[in-house]
């Protein structure tokens, strides 16, 4: 078993474009539960491009079954990925504390005004107390990592200068 990782952050921050450019090229499209898979590396989700794209393409009453799916399928990945809302939550965590398996966090942050631009520039409307709540969500899951097994990142970089830290940090908690 490897790792997996959650990758989370305000919306807007750039988890799905930091997890584009963790994928290995020659990934594919597994339709039901959605996930993204490569020869080592797999992510919750389709990444096709859409503007919400990733994890986010996993309805909220699907994330059982492809965590489910992942335990049958997907366990022999050397990565796991599941980026933002859906999978960050204390159920998810412990679903894979219980199985024995190596978790870390990647926390994207970076000012508000940053954040609000990429929405704006994606044509994403979101009302504002819900990103409020997300902002809360996210933060609170990040707390809950102990400091060894998680990364904090200013999501102001550009996604290949994230991805490298990323990798390296991934490195290091394979070798814990």
């Amino acid at each position: 078993m490897g790792i997996v990782v959650f990758v989370v952050g305000a919306p807007g921050a750039g988890k799905t474009t930091l997890v584009r450019e963790l994928l290995e090229p020659n990934s594919a499209l597994i339709a039901s539960p959605k996930w993204t898979v490569g020869p080592t590396v797999c992510a919750a989700g389709h990444y096709v491009g859409g503007k919400f794209d990733g994890a986010d393409t996993v309805p909220y009453n699907g994330v059982q079954a492809a965590l489910a799916f992942w335990e049958q399928r997907l366990a022999s990945r050397s990565v796991t990925i599941l980026d933002g809302d859906r999978f960050s939550f204390a159920g998810a965590h412990a679903f894979f504390l219980e199985r024995g398996v190596r978790v870390a966090c990647v926390y994207l942050d970076t000012k508000p005004e940053t954040i609000q631009a990429r929405r704006q520039q994606r044509g994403t409307t979101q009302n504002a107390t819900w990103i409020k709540g997300r902002v809360s969500k996210a933060t609170n899951f990040a707390t809950s990592f102990a400091e060894d097994r998680k990364l904090r990142l200013d999501a102001a970089q550009p996604a290949k200068e994230l991805a490298t830290e990323v990798l390296e940090f991934l490195a290091q908690q394979a070798a814990k």
